[in-house]
């Protein structure tokens, strides 16, 4: 396992933010008690799949990085709506009955070692409604969808196959959306979507010695 300064490094690696700013967003979550506290040096404390999904929600969900402890805690207290797809398999289990959305990240997060870094879902008008871009076929290829500020989250794994391609899609609502139904839409959203190279290196550094 990892410590807190090689995720923030993971998340600098592979966005053009400086990293001084995923660090503030580390900083900001952690201090809101959504990932775990730490001392510095050898006694700081290992991360885990929940604590890179709060991270990442932090950096992703939020508009400015004031805002990135509220937008982790919101975000991950998502609740499950709809699941679409036909893709099983035994190591799916955990992300198919996952009813918050932090859950489920962490679950993306612990099968990034069986995906391929090289493949990317994109949207289409396939009855499945999704194509593998990319890769050798040889792992699943991931996407995570964030509407801001609506809260709308999908989370997606994908494969392509012989016959097509096969999904496990699952979305998630903010809590008090499912509770009090939309009741107005905001006229401007914003679209944030996560590529398998995200999961796959949040995997790596967590798990330097393979799959978990």
């Amino acid at each position: 396992m990892a410590r807190l300064p090689a995720l923030v490094d993971a998340v600098a690696a592979i966005d053009d933010r400086p990293r001084g700013a995923v660090d503030h967003v580390a900083r900001a979550v952690r201090e809101a008690g959504l990932i775990q506290t730490t001392k510095r040096g050898r006694g700081a404390s290992e991360m885990t799949a929940r604590d890179a999904a709060a991270l990442t929600l932090g950096f992703y969900g939020a508009f400015q990085p004031a805002q990135a402890a509220q937008a982790a805690q919101e975000l991950a207290d998502a609740v499950f709506v709809l699941e679409t797809g036909a893709l099983t398999a035994p190591e799916l289990a955990g992300f198919k009955r996952a009813v918050t959305l932090g859950e489920a990240l962490a679950c993306m997060i612990e099968l990034g070692g069986l995906m391929d870094p090289a493949a990317n879902v994109r949207e289409s008008d396939r009855p499945s409604g999704f194509v593998v871009v990319g890769g050798d076929g040889s792992g699943y290829a991931a996407l995570a969808t964030l509407e801001r500020p609506d809260g709308i989250s999908t989370l997606t794994l994908a494969r392509g196959t012989g016959r097509g391609t096969k999904v496990a899609s699952r979305t998630f609502v903010l809590r008090d959306q499912a509770e009090r139904g939309f009741e107005e839409v905001a006229p401007v959203q914003t679209t944030i979507r996560l590529h398998t190279r995200v999961f796959s290196a949040l995997h790596r550094t967590l798990f330097p010695d393979g799959p978990s």
